[in-house]
């Protein structure tokens, strides 16, 4: 697999690349304007969940009715399909900016990318 660099991504996204862009930041914002002040009740996991969960909803919300993008939920994990070229989901990082998963393929795919940026 071939790891995309970011000029690649927001060429091949084209219009979605911005919105993506804007539904990660405004998640993050949503979490600091609605809870932030909750923080020091939430464990670090719960915090990465509602943050998460609001990045979601962001993109549901922001991406709906693209002709070029299918959004779905199958067992319980969001997708969104771009341009059926991307897969992409959004995942909670530990500190580390590894995963915390069962380590399928995919999954050591995607810490591989993580890594392979850190030493660049």
């Amino acid at each position: 697999m071939k790891m995309l660099s970011k000029e690649e991504v927001e060429k091949e996204l084209g219009s979605i690349f911005p919105i993506l862009c804007n539904c990660i930041l405004k998640g993050l914002e949503d979490y600091v304007t609605d809870l932030g002040h909750l923080g020091w009740k939430f464990e670090t996991h719960t915090k990465a969940s509602i943050i998460r969960d609001q990045i979601v909803a962001r993109v549901k919300a922001d991406l709906i009715g693209f002709s070029n993008v299918s959004i779905f939920d199958q067992n319980g994990l969001f997708f969104l399909n771009v341009n059926e070229k991307f897969l992409i989901r959004f995942k909670k990082f530990k500190p580390n900016f590894l995963t915390s998963n069962f380590p399928t393929h995919q999954q050591r795919l995607i810490d591989w990318q993580f890594e392979d940026l850190r030493f660049k």
